[in-house]
C-alpha cells in the first residue's frame, strides 16, 4: 500500500469513528445530563478527538511492524505495547483537553484545565488504550495474513516448478525416442526431428519462468511438437485443429495439451497399422475454456484408466492452479478411440 493510500485509508477510518461516536455524544448529553447539544458541535468535537489519532498513527504502525507477538518475544512485545499504549493514550487525552479548554467547549461543571483533564481522563483514557490495542491487533493480523499468503504462494510456485521439472525430462525422453527410431530407417528425417526438438527445448526455456501462457502460444508449441510426430509417422498420422478464435488469448498452463497428444500418439495411434487421426479443439464461453484432445486409436482395454506421468502430472498442476474450479475427464467413446477433456476458468 503506497503512502498516499495509507494516509487516505487511516483518515477514512478516523472519520468513520468520529461520525459514529458523534451520535453517542448527543445521546449521552440528552439522557444522562438532560441537555441537548447541536449536532454540529457533536460532530466537530468527536471528529477533532478522533483526528488527533492521525499524528499518532505512523508511530503505532511502526510499533506494530517492529514488535510482533512472536514466540519467545511475546512478553517483551506486550510490555512495550503496554507502555506505548499508555503513553499515546495519555497524550491523546492531554491534547483533547487543551483543545476543549482553548475553544471553551462546554463540559458541564468542568471549566478549568485540570477539571477538564480529570473529566476526560475518566471518560476517555480507557477507550484510548482500547483504540491503540485494536489498531495494533488489526495491523498485526493483516501482516500475518499477508505473510501467510506470500508463503502459500511461494509454496505453490515451488510445487508447480517441481511438476514442470518432472514433466520436461519425460517429454525430452519420449521425443528422443521418436528421433532414435528414425536414425537407421530415415536419417534425414531423424535430423529434421532433432532440429525441431532443439527448437521445442528452446521454447520451453524461453517460458521457464511462466506457468501460464496465452492459448495461441500453447497451440504454436503443440504444432511444433506435432511436426516431430508427423515426421515419425508420415502418412499414418493426420491432425485436426478446431480452435475458437475467442479462446486464443486465454491464459492456460504451459504444456497443458502436449501430454494428451503424446498419450494419443503413443497409446492410440502407434499400436495400429491403419492411419490415425488426432483432433484438438478449444472452445470458450464467458467463464470457462474447454480443451479436448481425441483420437481414433485402439482405445482402452477393459478396466480403469492407468494414468502415466504426463496425465497425472497435468492433473496435479490443474489442481494446484485452479483448485476445484477445474475438471479433467478421460473418456472412452463407444465407437473406439480415446478423448481427454479439460475445463478451466477464464482468467
Amino acid at each position: 500500500m503506497s503512502r498516499p493510500v495509507q494516509v487516505l485509508f487511516w483518515f477514512t477510518i478516523w472519520t468513520i469513528a468520529g461520525l459514529f461516536f458523534s451520535t453517542q455524544l448527543v445521546l449521552i448529553n440528552a439522557h444522562i445530563y438532560g441537555r441537548s447539544i447541536p449536532l454540529s458541535l457533536a460532530l466537530t468535537s468527536t471528529l477533532t478527538e478522533w483526528y488527533l489519532w492521525l499524528p499518532a498513527t505512523p508511530a503505532m504502525l511502526w510499533l506494530s511492524r517492529t514488535f510482533h507477538f512472536e514466540r519467545g518475544r511475546r512478553i517483551r512485545a506486550m510490555l512495550i505495547h503496554l507502555a506505548a499504549g499508555v503513553t499515546i493514550s495519555l497524550l491523546e487525552v492531554l491534547a483533547f483537553t487543551w483543545i476543549c479548554y482553548a475553544l471553551g467547549w462546554n463540559l458541564g461543571k468542568a471549566v478549568t484545565f485540570g477539571q477538564i483533564f480529570d473529566f476526560l481522563f475518566t471518560v476517555k483514557f480507557h477507550w484510548a488504550i482500547l483504540t491503540y490495542a485494536v489498531v495494533i491487533a488489526a495491523t498485526q493480523a493483516a501482516a500475518y495474513a499477508s505473510l501467510l499468503q506470500h508463503r502459500e504462494a511461494s509454496l505453490a510456485k515451488a510445487q508447480l516448478q517441481a511438476l514442470r521439472s518432472q514433466l520436461h525430462p519425460h517429454f525430452l525422453f519420449n521425443s528422443l525416442q521418436a528421433a532414435l527410431a528414425l536414425v537407421r530407417t530415415d536419417p534425414p528425417a531423424a535430423e529434421r526431428t532433432i532440429v525441431r526438438l532443439a527448437d521445442l527445448l528452446r521454447a520451453t526455456l524461453d517460458t521457464s519462468g511462466e506457468h501460464s501462457v496465452p492459448l495461441r502460444n500453447e497451440i504454436h508449441f503443440l504444432e511444433q511438437y506435432l511436426e516431430i510426430e508427423r515426421t515419425r509417422f508420415a502418412d499414418r498420422l493426420s491432425i485436426e485443429l478446431h480452435i475458437d478464435p475467442q479462446a486464443l488469448d486465454v491464459k492456460v498452463p504451459h504444456m497443458i495439451l502436449q501430454p494428451f497428444v503424446e498419450n494419443a500418439v503413443k497409446h492410440g495411434i502407434a499400436p495400429r497399422s491403419a492411419p490415425g487421426h488426432i483432433r484438438v479443439s478449444a472452445a470458450r464461453d464467458n467463464a470457462h475454456l474447454t480443451l479436448e484432445v481425441s483420437d481414433n486409436g485402439v482405445g482402452l482395454a477393459t478396466g480403469p484408466v492407468k494414468e502415466g506421468i504426463g496425465i497425472s502430472n497435468t492433473r496435479a498442476r490443474l489442481r494446484q492452479l485452479y483448485g476445484e474450479r477445474q475438471k479433467l475427464e478421460l473418456i472412452a467413446p463407444p465407437g473406439g478411440g480415446f478423448a481427454a477433456r479439460l475445463e478451466i476458468p477464464v482468467q
